[in-house]
């Protein structure tokens, strides 16, 4: 049998005074210690464990800090990062007023994330942090924290952490601000989530670790086309299909009287079509909303419900900002899989986008169902669309061809839309297989591609020379 040493023994006594010192896991001493079952209060309080327990409790927060945050996020990996960082601060930060600047770390926070975001010449000191900053393999998000002193460095004997929603609040407001001055974002729908979570959820400064971490990644994300595909695509893996279409469904106090009713219609993509339908006999109207939802696996929700609002068109089309009121994100609750009967929803954000249904019921009454659906097929109901504006029509289209330099799209007459990949640096990345086509919406026309959010207009020759497309009339391999 292979013999452990004294100093491997011991590493877990450090790590563990680590996470008690720093206030990582519970915001005091006392609290930690209520929790693991031993005083901490006392001097020495740590070095008193055992080797073993010791190891036994800090691999126990580890997983538990995993199971409410994510399967990534490693404790001693953010530890020794922490420390790794907290030299680089005190390196190059540390009593630097200029560098603190919220001007100076923006710039840094952008040339860091965005690939071929270019330096301002007056800001060019900042480009060697950035190269150190990638050389030594510094964890942002903390180095982030530090520098707004929202966590102590860490050899730091600060103490207990005695506002953590105030901490939150700073780092979440940074954030917010962040994206809001930038160029072609305005909210990032992951801030809402986090917003609505600190409140429900323990939070300590593992969780600002984990928000910022998650914040500024979905920033790259959107922000560099190769990673947005690659974050779309892996979105698209956990995408999951139920039995819900062909049928009525309704809130569960209405099964005998339904005057709002609800249908899934599963598209191409797997993704869902929803109408919400409000009927008047009186009237002979049906009135309808349509809604595009996504049900996902998730790592801490299990299920969760994606729901777009039908104006998010304008946005995606218009000033290409993600404006969160657009869109809401529901963990779900369903009874059986994959033909539930019952989808209880809770609202995993904070906007003003009010979905107006929180439970649905799978209506099985024969005789109702056949009364509604009567209603659709006799012709005597006028539908009318609650927001006829937001209509489109999107074809799913696989390109005619896929050379080196270019992607065709089929036009009419013979003809062919010539896109260059030098549009966008995630255009090389494009398949057969992912979901793009040809979108008609307000009279004016799309070239589509799905996994990198492009839209680009060509509508008319005008519209095509704009943007970079020229129409051929042959494919040149």
């Amino acid at each position: 049998m292979q013999s452990v040493s004294p100093t491997s023994n011991e590493k877990y006594n450090e790590l563990l005074n680590q996470v008690v010192r720093l206030r990582l896991f519970r915001n005091t001493n006392r609290e930690l210690g209520e929790y693991i079952g031993y005083n901490l209060q006392s001097n020495n309080s740590i070095k008193n464990i055992s080797p073993f327990t010791a190891r036994c409790i800090f691999h126990e927060l580890g997983r538990e800090t995993q199971l409410q945050l994510e399967d990534e996020f490693d404790l001693e990996f953010i530890l020794e990062s922490y420390k790794v960082a907290s030299k680089f601060y005190d390196k190059y930060f540390k009593g630097k007023k200029k560098i603190h600047q919220k001007e100076n770390l923006v710039i840094l926070l952008k040339y860091y994330y965005i690939n071929d975001y270019q330096i301002p010449e007056e800001k060019l000191f900042l480009k060697e942090i950035v190269s150190e900053i990638f050389k030594k393999s510094i964890h942002v998000p903390i180095l982030l924290l530090l520098i707004l002193d929202i966590i102590p460095l860490y050899t730091s004997k600060k103490g207990d952490a005695k506002n953590l929603l105030g901490d939150f609040n700073t780092i979440f407001s940074f954030i917010k601000e962040f994206i809001q001055h930038d160029e072609s974002l305005y909210y990032l729908p992951i801030l809402s989530r986090f917003e609505k979570e600190a409140r429900s959820i323990y939070c300590n400064r593992l969780y600002l670790i984990y928000v910022t971490l998650m914040s500024f990644e979905t920033y790259r994300g959107f922000k560099n086309p190769t990673d947005l595909y690659a974050m779309m695509n892996k979105a698209r893996e956990n995408v999951i299909v139920f039995d819900l279409d062909n049928y009525f469904w309704v809130a569960p106090k209405t099964l005998s009287v339904p005057a709002v009713f609800w249908r899934f219609v599963c598209t191409e993509t797997n993704d869902y079509l929803l109408f919400q339908y409000s009927i008047s006999t009186e009237k002979k109207s049906i009135c309808y909303t349509r809604y595009e939802v996504t049900f996902m696996k998730d790592e801490r929700d299990g299920v969760i419900l994606n729901v777009d609002h039908p104006e998010k068109i304008f946005n995606l089309l218009g000033k290409d900002k993600m404006l969160n009121f657009k869109l809401q994100l529901f963990a779900c609750d369903i009874d059986t899989s994959p033909y539930p009967n019952v989808i209880k929803l809770q609202s995993l954000m904070n906007n003003d986008f009010n979905f107006p249904q929180q439970e649905f019921v799978r209506l099985q009454d024969k005789e109702i169902t056949k009364q509604l659906s009567d209603c659709f097929e006799d012709g005597t109901y006028k539908i009318i669309n609650n927001f006829p504006d937001t209509e489109y029509l999107f074809q799913n289209t696989v390109p005619a061809a896929i050379t080196r330099e270019y992607i065709y799209f089929k036009k009419e007459n013979n003809m062919y839309y010539q896109v260059p990949k030098t549009l966008n640096n995630g255009l090389p990345s494009i398949t057969i297989n992912d979901l793009i086509g040809i979108l008609d919406f307000n009279k004016c026309r799309y070239i589509v591609f799905d996994p990198l959010h492009l839209y680009i207009e060509v509508t008319n020759d005008e519209c095509c020379a704009k943007n970079g497309v020229e129409i051929v009339t042959e494919i040149v391999i």
